[in-house]
């Protein structure tokens, strides 16, 4: 009896459309985690370091660029597309919109870089691979990760991402054997990822009765207006992330940076949850703040106990853990290390302190408290990073890094409240 109550909470548990999201949003980014650590040996061994070392910088010059090619949608697609995702018109006009907004955006990046590239000695060294990693950009624009994540299916796109994923390690293996090859690594990624993106495209055209039509380029032109804040606030979070790292490198040496740097790695991935959570039930929050009102803070609520619950449970149990997480991830026994990451092992848990607000200024379409709020903290975190760590070092960094996930809780609780008492 106890066995069947069991297997009936769970298969109902599964069921729930929140559930999946945030399941199969996590099995995409798993996914895309595990390839890279797969693939790393693989090229290096067919191209060499020095070579790898000029595909992995092109790469990066891409990823950044892929947040201006997203401009915020991650945000507005999945949210306008749960609003509407019983009315086939607007979700036609939504779609055709945001696809069509993405790929103008990509065009400017494309000219621009051919600009770059053919004009000044910028990315003299790697322009030939720059130029055939570009294709990752044009894949970007049409991923409908944004689309199944509002619609809350994302299990098409997760399975999708892993196939093609898998392609590109077996194309890598088949196709890449020498150093002179380097070009095409990038390339393969990002032909893969265009042709699975495109059948996903043709797929929900047919499956979901969507009308891909061109929108007025009035209409795209204040599309990508509308989006700006998103963008920034994307962006400014991508600083403050990546900031603490550059902030050190002032300070301290290859050592020092070497020993924080593979602790990082460890709290960018337990920091997955929190966004995880918010990316996987906003949609459902957005709906409900639309078509069921009273439904709305009590969902938010809920989820957050939860995020906060299981984010505690990560903390703790990665602070417990801390000596056999460095040493599997070093193979040596590192003390400051181990010291650095029982410190910042608790910023998931306080990140998730924040997934209330985030969910409330989300759904409600709040830019310019998103944007205000963002830019206050970030500047509170290059700020007190910089102070902590010229008088402390690497402990004065995280040490800092924790203040600046307790500040950023406490002004957006204080923002949230505020317009709260603003709308009542």
């Amino acid at each position: 009896m106890l066995e069947k109550i069991r297997h009936f909470k769970l298969s109902y548990l599964y069921r729930n459309n929140s559930v999946q999201n945030f399941l199969y949003l996590g099995l995409i980014q798993g996914t895309n985690v595990l390839i890279s650590i797969i693939s790393v040996p693989l090229i290096i061994q067919r191209v060499g370091v020095d070579q790898f070392g000029l595909v992995s910088l092109a790469l990066s010059v891409i990823t950044s660029l892929n947040i201006v090619v997203g401009f915020g949608y991650n945000f507005s697609g999945p949210r306008e597309a749960s609003i509407h995702r019983h009315d086939s018109v607007k979700l036609s006009n939504h779609f055709s919109l945001v696809l069509y907004s993405k790929l103008c955006i990509v065009l400017l990046l494309l000219v621009g870089i051919f600009f770059l590239i053919q004009l000044t000695s910028a990315f003299e060294e790697y322009r030939v691979i720059l130029a055939f990693s570009t294709i990752i950009l044009i894949a970007e624009a049409i991923q409908l990760v944004w689309f199944f994540q509002g619609i809350e299916k994302t299990k098409i796109a997760s399975i999708v991402n892993v196939l093609s994923k898998l392609c590109y390690l077996l194309a890598i293996m088949y196709f890449i054997d020498a150093p002179d090859k380097s070009k095409y690594v990038n390339f393969i990624w990002g032909t893969i990822a265009l042709g699975f993106n495109l059948g996903l495209v043709f797929f929900c055209l047919r499956q979901f009765q969507i009308h891909f039509g061109k929108p007025n380029f009035r209409h795209i032109i204040k599309s990508v207006r509308e989006n700006a804040k998103l963008f920034f606030y994307n962006l400014i979070s991508h600083v403050t992330v990546s900031g603490g790292i550059i902030i050190l490198s002032f300070f301290e040496g290859s050592a020092q940076l070497g020993m924080y740097g593979l602790v990082e790695k460890v709290i960018i991935t337990l920091r997955f949850f929190p966004s995880l959570v918010v990316s996987a039930t906003f949609p459902k929050a957005s709906h409900l703040f639309v078509h069921h009102r009273e439904r709305f803070i009590p969902f938010l609520m809920k989820i957050s106990l939860i995020g906060i619950t299981v984010t505690g449970l990560i903390s703790i149990t990665a602070y417990l853990f801390s000596p056999e997480i460095v040493r599997f991830l070093a193979k040596s026994h590192l003390p400051d290390s181990i010291l650095y990451l029982k410190i910042l092992c608790f910023i998931p848990f306080l990140s998730s302190i924040n997934i209330f607000n985030m969910m409330y200024f989300l759904t409600k379409d709040l830019q310019q408290l998103l944007i205000k709020s963002s830019v206050i903290n970030s500047i509170f975190m290059l700020t007190t990073a910089a102070i902590l760590t010229a008088m402390y070092g690497t402990i004065g960094l995280c040490m800092a890094l924790i203040c600046s996930e307790i500040f950023t809780a406490i002004t957006c609780t204080i923002f949230r409240i505020g317009h709260s008492k603003r709308v009542n």
